[in-house]
């Protein structure tokens, strides 16, 4: 809501905060926006375990003031809580078969695809992806053929409308 008088009010100044007085406050973002605004985006990955509010403060050509608007925010996850690999390629260092997970969290409804890769590393290290599923599903059929080479790991990430989770759910393959 504005504030009733906005005759020298320029900006609204937007942070993220640790308490509700925003004694400790980080920018993150777009953080000055002009009077008319009445949306802002918050980038992804913003630490929810540190900052748990949000802070607008309204700006004039003089200045910030001093006390703030300040709303508490709720964070929301969607994580993989299993997933499995069947290689059903019958060539030795080729690869080919069902993916399946289990997706849960209470951002389910933010997830608009899950993305399959093969990877040098856990952490996704010379990642290549090999699929992508639509929310909803939790299977893709990786085509046969596929040859391995130095990617030992297949992940699979959780994909919004704005950003790829940072965490990958990994594991490692052996193909005998």
């Amino acid at each position: 809501t504005p504030p009733l008088d906005l005759t020298l009010v320029r900006y609204y100044s937007f942070y993220v905060a640790t308490d509700s007085t925003a004694s400790t406050r980080s920018r993150e973002g777009t953080s000055d926006v002009p009077v008319g605004t009445n949306e802002l985006f918050l980038p992804p990955d913003v630490s929810a375990f540190t900052y748990t509010k949000f802070a607008v403060y309204t700006k004039s050509d003089l200045g910030e003031q001093t006390t703030p608007f300040v709303a508490s925010f709720v964070d929301t996850a969607a994580i993989l809580a299993s997933f499995s690999f069947l290689d059903q390629d019958l060539d030795e260092t080729e690869l080919g078969g069902p993916v399946s997970w289990t997706a849960l969290g209470s951002a389910m409804s933010v997830v608009t695809h899950y993305n399959v890769y093969f990877a040098s590393s856990s952490l996704g290290f010379n990642k290549k992806q090999v699929g992508q599923a639509a929310a909803g599903t939790n299977e893709l059929e990786i085509e046969p053929d596929f040859v391995q080479g130095t990617r030992l790991y297949l992940l699979v990430n959780i994909q919004s409308a704005i950003d790829e989770a940072t965490g990958n759910a990994a594991i490692g393959l052996f193909d005998s």
